[in-house]
């Protein structure tokens, strides 16, 4: 195993407030909750009713009946009739849909015939809330590592993203396209959230995109985009997207014409996403040791242009090379605006956002999110249970703003990619960073989809 991946062993989630339904302990949560069948509330009875009526002859359960606008009475078992000649004691009472179905089955569970009462819970998969992953952790600051040298996921708290979280978003609905350098396909986080049918390499022409040895870095920008909230390990921002990997830089076939990296982009915009939103998530820079703004080459320039006059949101990582993102490599000719939205990195800090020394800054750059390449768990590569502490920079960063993006773009299909990067903008917060090398302002995944909410409002 190297030495930076480390297995997840399975750990019990965090409980959280749950229903019971044996005897009369049943316990609810607000009368509210949408999670109940509207109108319908099971009885349990003590012994099986008689009668097409399922008729009762407690005055009590007679008066809640009255009370509450009872339609009709089912049972719940045996729908089409009872052909098995084991008679149900349970019986569906069906209300007006706008009926207190909690508090009908607290009156029911006091009659003398009821051994219990309760709300219908509606049907859903079995599935754990984001929060209830092991790896995400209680707050923003450095968890110990666990038995298997593993952290937390500080970064969702700073990047306030359980808020965005609590307003209904998870990415459902949105196509996240992430060119990139390769990826494990079949880790547990990530499978389910790849489309397989949307696979493409830019490189060679093929759908495999498990090429060369550089799928560390798309698996762990994917792990961060969006791993599935499925009780195995961490969860991603935008958790419930359908990613899309494309991979640019290598293939098992001989190369094609033009350059990869343009081809990927252009191959997204035209692809049909049927109806949904996409996004892209540029993942490159130029080579080391400059390692300046990718938007420099024009081949790529255009493609990303062309993607976002269409309506695409294009992310890009600034790059890690310390320099102004506004710039070619050469330090003095300006790199044209394509219309993306560039990422700067941070580090951790206990207390402030602190601009990582790496990171490119200047006025291209619009967003900052963490890229503390110690410290930002992730999903790893050698293993489909692996996950690492050590994958950071531009690249980390840009990864949780496009699923960010992905999170707004829910919440609000109306946005342009200019209003997109405007609500990152008006609702970031600030940045400690060295005078002269500012890197825009800190993710604030809570306030960006509160406000692609209002926006959504305010157009309707």
């Amino acid at each position: 195993m190297p030495a930076d991946e480390m297995t997840m062993k399975s750990e019990k989630p965090r409980s959280h407030n749950a229903m019971r339904f044996g005897g009369k302990t049943f316990e609810s949560g607000e009368t509210s909750h949408s999670g109940w069948e509207p109108g319908k509330v099971h009885i349990l009875w003590r012994e099986p009713p008689q009668g097409d009526e399922m008729a009762v002859t407690s005055s009590a359960v007679k008066a809640i009946r009255e009370k509450w606008g009872f339609i009709e009475a089912v049972d719940a078992i045996h729908p089409g009739g009872d052909e098995s000649g084991v008679p149900s004691r349970v019986t569906e009472y069906r209300f007006p849909e706008t009926a207190d179905v909690v508090s009908i089955a607290r009156e029911l569970r006091e009659a003398p015939e009821v051994e219990n009462a309760a709300p219908v819970p509606k049907p859903a998969p079995p599935r754990v809330t984001p929060a209830d992953e092991p790896l995400v952790g209680l707050d923003d600051q450095l968890a110990p590592r666990d038995p298997n040298g593993l952290e937390r996921q500080w970064y969702l708290f700073r990047c306030n993203v359980l808020d965005a979280w609590s307003q209904n978003v998870s990415g459902d609905g949105v196509v996240v396209a992430d060119i990139d350098f390769g990826y494990r396909l079949t880790h547990q986080d990530l499978a389910p959230r790849f489309s397989l049918a949307n696979a493409f390499n830019a490189y060679d022409g093929t759908a495999v995109v498990t090429a060369g040895g550089w799928t560390d870095h798309g698996t762990a920008v994917c792990g961060l985009l969006g791993a599935d909230a499925n009780g195995n390990g961490m969860a991603g921002i935008a958790y419930r997207a359908e990613i899309w990997p494309i991979q640019a830089n290598d293939g098992n076939g001989p190369p094609l014409a033009g350059n990869a990296f343009a081809s990927a982009v252009e191959w997204v915009r035209a692809r049909s996403a049927g109806g949904r939103r996409k996004v892209i998530n540029v993942e490159l820079q130029t080579p080391w040791p400059v390692c300046g703004n990718a938007e420099q080459n024009l081949a790529l320039n255009e493609a990303i242009r062309l993607a976002v006059k269409d309506g695409v949101v294009v992310v890009l990582s600034a790059g890690n090379g310390d320099r102004d993102a506004g710039l070619a490599d050469n330090n003095t000719d300006p790199i044209p605006e394509s219309g993306a939205i560039v990422v700067g990195a941070t580090v951790f800090d206990s207390v402030v956002n602190r601009r990582a020394t790496f990171s490119n800054f200047g006025p291209r750059v619009a967003v900052s999110a963490p890229g503390d390449e110690r410290h930002d768990v992730t999903c790893g590569v050698s293993g489909d249970d692996r996950y690492t502490n050590f994958f950071g920079g531009t690249s980390g960063a840009a990864a949780k703003v496009a699923a960010t993006v992905a999170l707004m773009l829910e919440a609000n299909p109306r946005l342009t990619p200019a209003e997109v990067r405007d609500i990152l903008v008006r609702t970031g917060g600030p940045i400690d960073h060295a005078p002269g090398k500012a890197v825009g302002v800190f993710l604030d995944a809570g306030a960006a989809v509160q406000a692609a909410k209002a926006s959504l409002n305010d157009s309707l």
